[in-house]
């Protein structure tokens, strides 16, 4: 923030002339989080974690820009407190950033984090909210709604679970883990105003797609939709590609399915 604007710009402006070579700009979070473009870069760390984790996605937004070329990476490194385990203040701060981001893609209120939330959660670690809906009330949910409303339903079954970036994705909206094991499970989400109408082939291509963008050999792959089926060329690929299907009808009894496989091969 003490930076002029003026030099500022003659900074990324040299930092944008060389792609190939290996350099790094240390940012705050507020200033590399507007008006800047870093398609030079593609590995974003942040060090410091920001309350509010729309500011924290607008730094990680700067290299995803028109004009990047190469695969981007996010690193978030998280210390573990030998004594309090999951109860560590990194490990709750990034839980709660991320509830904050699933609770943002549905609604819209402010994702500030108040300390007082922190404390409460570092204090009380099985803190959980039932929010289980109707099917029929899925249809009138916007596609990230949508998105957020499933992460939760996995979350319920004790599943963790990682928002990937609004833009850039990879082809995949989330990515499921089980807390016993290293098994994760690529998730791609597509929403119908129109639940009669057949959902194609479109997240089996974008699966495909996370398949090579996050390297993830042996992952499950799973397509979700609130359509009350797929098409059935849509069926037929995904038993040749072993990608499991869960429409309208299976929701939750296929995440329960899911979550019984990952414990499994745990």
């Amino acid at each position: 923030g003490q930076v002029s604007g003026a030099a500022r710009q003659i900074a990324v402006d040299e930092f944008q002339m060389s792609p190939s070579t290996f350099d790094v700009m240390i940012l705050s979070p507020r200033a590399g989080g507007v008006g800047l473009t870093l398609t030079a870069a593609n590995n974003v760390i942040h060090l410091s974690r920001w309350w509010n984790p729309a500011v924290e996605d607008q730094c990680s937004d700067r290299v995803y820009r028109i004009g990047q070329t190469r695969s981007v990476n996010i690193y978030l490194p998280l210390a573990e407190h030998p004594a309090y385990g999951d109860r560590s203040y990194d490990l709750v701060l990034d839980k709660l950033l991320d509830e904050k981001r699933m609770i943002s893609r549905g609604l819209f209120v402010s994702t500030e984090i108040g300390s007082d939330e922190l404390q409460r959660r570092m204090n009380v670690p099985n803190s959980s909210v039932d929010d289980a809906l109707d099917p029929e009330e899925l249809d009138r949910m916007e596609p990230l709604a949508f998105e957020a409303w499933f992460g939760r339903q996995a979350r319920k079954l004790h599943l963790e679970v990682q928002l990937t970036p609004r833009t850039g994705d990879g082809g995949a909206d989330l990515l499921l883990r089980h807390p016993t094991g290293s098994r994760i499970a690529l998730v791609q989400c597509k929403h119908r105003a129109d639940p009669t109408s057949p959902m194609d082939e479109r997240a089996l291509d974008d699966l495909d797609r996370a398949t090579h963008a996050y390297a993830t050999a042996g992952a499950l792959r799973v397509a979700v939709t609130n359509a009350m089926r797929f098409t059935a060329a849509a069926e037929e690929r995904a038993v040749q590609t072993n990608i499991k299907l869960l429409s309208r009808s299976n929701l939750i009894q296929g995440l329960s399915e899911l979550e019984r496989a990952m414990r499994l091969r745990a």
